[in-house]
């Protein structure tokens, strides 16, 4: 069955390929368009495995995310093969190519010269950054369509709805619906209710999806101030409380300073005692919560819920210590747990809980000096293209929001946000500049 259903959407994804090259009516020529990422989402968050290599006693499963990516990739190239991509590709482009190429590379030859502790660790998520390179190729062919920020924009907004309705399901049955191998897998219970998490396997996964998106549903309410952007903004909030995500509410709590701190504008004698006046008042508040409501928050949220943070500081020093016993080639992808176990007889029951830090410790200071330039460069590009333009702050926020979450969870186990972070960035660095700001 699941192989008909993954016909029927690869042949669906190539349809609307070619049909995006024959329409000339600019409306449905961006709900084509929309249709086109809406299904690199859904393909992300329902991965059916469709291929499976085996090379010695290493599997290597290759999902529909990965085939619809790829399909997409090959149908673009043939349609516009002589003017897919631009003549002259920015060196940094191609130094992203380099990087996530070569990071590739290595996690595909880790079993030769790595010890392969477990082989479905190592096969897991071995193809998350090949999907990463693969955006981006197709970022760099769909730029030709001209489409714009306002794609990007939709397509968020229509998940995050989706991803709204689904986190209220969950909380109303207090089941997990979209775990197929376990239908009746119940939420994560803590003292103050069942953890939701939306269209991520994992509860902390959900916290910062609703971080990601925050920023994108904030920059739609600006541009269009009505009481359905805004109630976007509010269901996505709520999500993020109901995934008792602890870490999530730091990054939005970040963003939000962030974007209140940009509105602080000064002409004059009266906007600075307006502005001092607005700041003495949120200190106020701030003063009365902490000495009022401090400690309840604190019991409910780290001693009723759990005091799990601790186990992090437990965890950060074993997964620097088995770093620094290879720095170089890493323990091997996924194999970070029984390295420690079998290098050190430690057990640790747990995924590191920060992808950076997995990123150096399971691949080695290469790779992950490798990744850091990767980012550095689309985040470079980013700021040159949005220079001074409204659309920079909310990149920004996204950013810092997003690299607040993923340092104290196991982000790269939640393919769906990787997928919608990268979506977001390359959308907007491919977009054609047409907002005015």
């Amino acid at each position: 069955m699941k192989n008909y259903i993954a016909g029927v959407i690869i042949i669906f994804a190539i349809y609307l390929c070619f049909e995006e090259s024959i329409v000339e009516n600019i409306l449905y020529k961006e709900t084509i368009q929309k249709l086109l990422l809406l299904i690199i989402l859904f393909c992300s968050i329902f991965n059916l495995i469709l291929i499976k290599v085996n090379i010695g006693s290493n599997t290597i499963e290759i999902g529909l995310f990965s085939t619809v990516l790829f399909v997409y990739l090959y149908i673009f190239i043939i349609m516009y093969k002589k003017n897919h991509i631009k003549k002259s590709i920015d060196k940094k482009i191609i130094l992203m190519i380099v990087c996530l190429t070569i990071i590739n590379m290595y996690m595909l030859l880790e079993p030769i010269f790595l010890y392969i502790y477990s082989a479905q660790a190592y096969s897991m998520y071995l193809l998350i950054f090949f999907d990463i390179e693969l955006m981006l190729l197709i970022f760099l062919v769909l730029r030709r369509f001209n489409y714009n920020q306002k794609i990007i924009i939709s397509v968020v907004s229509v998940f995050s709805i989706m991803n709204g309705i689904l986190g209220g399901l969950q909380y109303i049955t207090n089941t997990v619906l979209i775990n197929f191998k376990d239908p009746t897998q119940q939420l994560t219970q803590l003292y103050i209710g069942g953890r939701i998490s939306g269209f991520v396997m994992g509860d902390n996964g959900g916290g910062t999806l609703g971080v990601i998106m925050f920023t994108v549903l904030l920059y739609k309410f600006n541009q269009n101030k009505n009481i359905f952007n805004i109630s976007l903004i509010l269901a996505d909030v709520v999500f993020i409380i109901f995934t008792f995500t602890r870490v999530a509410y730091i990054a939005i709590c970040v963003e939000i300073l962030i974007f209140i701190l940009s509105l602080i504008k000064i002409r004059s004698v009266k906007d600075l005692i307006k502005n001092i006046v607005a700041f003495s008042s949120v200190v106020g508040i701030g003063i009365y919560f902490y000495l009022n409501y401090f400690s309840k928050i604190v019991d409910i949220l780290f001693l009723k819920r759990g005091d799990t943070q601790a186990d992090r500081f437990v965890q950060f020093p074993l997964a620097i210590k088995a770093f620094l016993s290879t720095p170089i080639l890493g323990t091997g992808h996924g194999q970070y747990n029984n390295y420690v176990l079998h290098k050190f007889g430690v057990i640790d029951q747990f995924v590191i809980h920060s992808q950076f830090l997995s990123m150096i410790v399971e691949e080695g200071i290469i790779n992950f000096i490798l990744f850091i330039v990767f980012n550095i460069c689309l985040i470079y590009m980013l700021i040159k293209k949005y220079n001074k333009k409204k659309e920079l702050l909310y990149i920004i926020m996204l950013v810092i929001g997003n690299t607040i979450c993923i340092n104290f969870n196991s982000n790269q186990t939640y393919e769906i946000n990787i997928c919608i972070y990268y979506l977001i960035l390359f959308g907007f660095l491919f977009a054609k500049d047409e907002i005015k700001t």
